[in-house]
């Protein structure tokens, strides 16, 4: 793709690549990257900057927000690429930084601090969706402390904690069959986890993401499904899956184009688009999305600044559209300023 003509072309920007602590690196082949296998969404970003001739400061954030304060005094960014997923190690903390750059003055990448804020809270955002008319599974919030557990919908359902994200909490056993797995799994997920959790049928058909850009206006790039092999131990992302690769192959887990009709695809296109306009969300998200058996599709979440790993749906989904990963980067960059 000619990137001029696709108006991906950009004077030099000083960019601010911002994430969360500690984060180590080393000189690899005359340029720094990050250490562990859980940075390669920093290591792809930050090369892709890189070539796209951008000046980076990096900036990792653990339980403090001076240095970012000190940061943006001693050189101020003409954007943030926000890839920080935690602060004070909690998850919970992350909008609080948007926040912060908001207060600032200072431009940043992905989403606003009320849509991470919606978008985090699995019984909020569903509450949303319902008000909008926007087709989510049933669901039931047990806060912490609950007494009595039950649904008023058919087994198998699944149990999830209300304010995680990347199928944390999910596991194996979510997936329950009758009373006694329901109470004890979301026993155990108020003990372990200190959350309140969200019950809602299990769906039993096709599960598929679409990536959304946009400010004001929203565009759903080409639809990606997630295909679970026949001999699949579990037919449903769960947190090992999601980030252990060898586990993903044993379970014949992949991702792909999906093959689907036109009038359907646009379908699911525009139920993603219309999910991020109720959450009110920015710059750029990932909709999950899962049919049940009649084929009739339902939003499970919606995922605020998804992981931007050259390897994730979200970057494959713009490879259908001829746009490669450093041109997918400077979309994001331009959508912040």
């Amino acid at each position: 793709m000619d990137r001029r003509a696709a108006g991906l072309t950009m004077k030099k920007l000083r960019v601010l690549l911002l994430t969360h602590g500690p984060l180590r690196s080393k000189e690899q082949e005359g340029r720094k990257v990050f250490v562990g296998k859980e940075r390669k969404t920093e290591n792809d970003v930050l090369g892709a900057l890189e070539r796209l001739g951008h000046v980076i400061d990096v900036l990792a954030l653990e339980d403090s927000l001076d240095p970012l304060a000190d940061q943006v005094a001693a050189s101020p960014p003409d954007v943030v690429f926000n890839l920080l997923m935690k602060f004070k190690d909690d998850p919970a903390h992350e909008p609080n930084v948007a926040s912060y750059l908001e207060l600032c003055g200072v431009p940043y990448t992905g989403c606003s601090a009320t849509g991470i804020t919606l978008a985090r809270d699995k019984a909020l955002s569903k509450q949303v969706l319902d008000w909008h008319g926007i087709p989510t599974p049933p669901w039931r919030l047990f806060r912490r402390g609950a007494k009595s557990i039950g649904a008023d919908f058919a087994f198998p359902m699944l149990v999830k904690p209300s304010d995680a994200s990347g199928s944390v909490g999910i596991v194996k056993d979510s997936r329950v069959y009758d009373e006694a797995e329901l109470a004890a799994r979301v026993a155990f997920l108020h003990e372990t986890h200190g959350c309140d959790v969200i019950v809602e049928p299990f769906l039993t058909g096709r599960e598929f993401t679409v990536a959304v850009l946009g400010n004001k206006r929203l565009v759903a790039w080409p639809v990606r499904e997630r295909v679970f092999g026949a001999d699949a131990v579990v037919p449903f992302m769960t947190e090992k899956m999601k980030w252990d690769e060898d586990y993903q192959a044993r379970n014949s887990v992949r991702s792909r184009d999906a093959d689907l009709e036109p009038v359907r695809a646009s379908r699911l296109q525009k139920l993603a688009r219309d999910a991020c306009r109720a959450l009110g969300l920015r710059g750029f998200a990932r909709v999950d999305i899962r049919m049940d058996g009649d084929g009739h599709p339902f939003v499970l979440e919606v995922n605020p600044n998804p992981e931007l790993d050259f390897d994730e749906d979200f970057v494959h989904a713009g490879l259908a559209l001829g746009l490669q990963p450093d041109d997918t980067i400077q979309k994001i960059v331009q959508l912040a300023l």
